[in-house]
């Protein structure tokens, strides 16, 4: 996650430094600034809309990132093709736009298109959170976006009117778009480093079981998330996993363990420790769910470690194991 938010602040910072400096430059140089802070503000949106698909279902190369993809690379090619570049200044500031190009067509069919796909997908995630803990992330990212977009909107509709019959609106307009922009990208930011150790919560699944058993097959802890699960079934559970990696270990002739089971629509994702073996049920791994059945085994191999060494029967002691569970499945 550290590398997708390094990429949204940088280009969000060199979207705007040559912003400020298109506006101070002389002509020439301004319309060269001027296309670089445009490329720049498409990757901005491009980064953020990557960095939501790819942490919630671990997406890498998607149909809509195809599509913005060609737009962006259309709109690279036009601005760097000589353009018909039209120049105005307002007040102290150089302002550049391009009306009536096709460009511009593309440009405003992109941001149209992004948009409304992180809507779409902001909307999704809000309404189908099932914990307190990620309705109030998902709330802060919906602030974070709206505002962060705000610049999305504005400069093409700057695009079809003629700023100079408004100086000084315009310069309001202008400055405090910048502002509102830089407010929402440190939001988003703010809101992913809260998150970084429980990227769960960018999840629109649910985890369905989560066990923990030892190499005999004892059962040391289960949590059932939407529905009751009697210990019996549970402990059943466990042995019948044991006896599967096991049962894989004698016919494949080697010490390998399962990784992974897939039934239509569900996972079984396992990982295994010195003592025991941790299973997650989902509907479909990411990497959000692999790191948060990652950080939960380390916790529980730190906070159990010599129970898990001397096992004398009761394993009521794991039961507290509830709290770690909710801290990265909540």
């Amino acid at each position: 996650m550290f590398g997708y938010l390094a990429i949204y602040f940088l280009t969000h910072i060199l979207a705007s430094a040559f912003a400020a400096i298109k506006t101070t430059s002389n002509v020439d140089i301004g319309v060269s600034y001027y296309i670089i802070s445009e490329i720049f503000d498409m990757l901005v949106l491009f980064t953020l809309f990557l960095l939501l698909e790819v942490f919630e279902k671990n997406v890498q190369f998607s149909f809509k990132q195809s599509i913005m993809i060609m737009l962006i690379f259309t709109v690279v090619g036009g601005l760097i093709s000589n353009p018909p570049i039209h120049h105005e200044l307002i007040g102290e500031f150089n302002v550049f736009t391009y009306p009536g190009s096709p460009i511009l067509i593309i440009q405003a069919l992109f941001y149209v298109l992004t948009v409304f796909w992180l809507a779409m997908m902001l909307y999704r995630s809000k309404k189908e959170a099932w914990s307190v803990k990620q309705k109030t992330f998902m709330s802060r990212l919906i602030i974070g976006v709206s505002l962060s977009i705000s610049f999305a909107v504005v400069p093409i509709l700057l695009e079809f009117t003629d700023p100079s019959t408004y100086t000084s609106l315009f310069i309001i307009i202008a400055v405090s778009t910048s502002i509102i922009q830089h407010i929402g990208v440190y939001l988003n930011g703010y809101a992913f480093l809260k998150v970084w150790k429980n990227p769960w919560l960018l999840q629109r699944q649910k985890i369905h079981l989560l066990l923990v058993f030892n190499k005999s097959g004892i059962e040391l802890y289960h949590k059932s998330f939407h529905r009751n699960l009697s210990a019996e079934d549970s402990g059943l559970i466990a042995g019948v996993f044991s006896v599967v990696n096991t049962l894989i270990q004698e016919a494949t002739k080697t010490k390998d363990q399962i990784e992974s089971i897939n039934l239509k629509g569900k996972e079984l994702r396992f990982i295994t420790r010195e003592h025991f073996e941790s299973v997650i049920v989902i509907d479909y791994s990411t990497q959000a769910s692999k790191i948060a059945h990652k950080y939960f085994t380390l916790e529980f191999e730190k906070k159990f470690s010599k129970e898990l060494v001397i096992l004398n029967g009761q394993t009521s002691k794991f039961d507290s194991a509830d709290e770690i569970a909710m801290t990265y499945f909540s």
